[in-house]
């Protein structure tokens, strides 16, 4: 439930290659890293031999919008609520179907809400206590 900006500049040479950088089925991951963390989790996957196909190619954004950059520009934005919702509205038309209609509209609309942090955990107790 944030936004992210994300530029290509790293995984592309022009503008012909972007496309196929964001859907090219090789082998890959993203992963998400706290700031402070950054040069910590680099250096670990430099010292692993990966430090060649490492690549920061993004930052969280306080607009809950995806943002994508090719050469200083803007070529992709939507909310994250409109992409959510995207994404969620085949699983949705398949619950009210199949399930109580009037529940699957409740949980379709929640995606509507920008502050729902979605699922989430909240620990009753110290996790540090032995």
């Amino acid at each position: 439930h944030a936004g992210v900006d994300i530029n290509l500049d790293m995984l592309a040479a022009d503008s012909t290659e972007f496309t196929a950088a964001l859907f090219a089925e090789e082998l890959g991951a993203v992963v998400q890293v706290k700031r402070d963390d950054l040069q910590k989790v680099l250096t670990e996957l430099n010292a692993a031999g990966l430090g060649e196909i490492t690549k920061v190619i993004g930052s969280l954004n306080l607009d809950d919008e995806l943002r994508i950059h090719f050469d200083d520009e803007e070529i992709y934005a939507e909310s994250r609520i409109q992409l959510q919702r995207w994404w969620a509205e085949t699983s949705y038309r398949m619950q009210a179907l199949r399930d109580n209609s009037e529940c699957a509209q409740q949980e379709f609309d929640v995606l509507l809400e920008k502050e729902n942090p979605g699922l989430n955990v909240e620990l009753s107790f110290d996790q540090n206590d032995n």
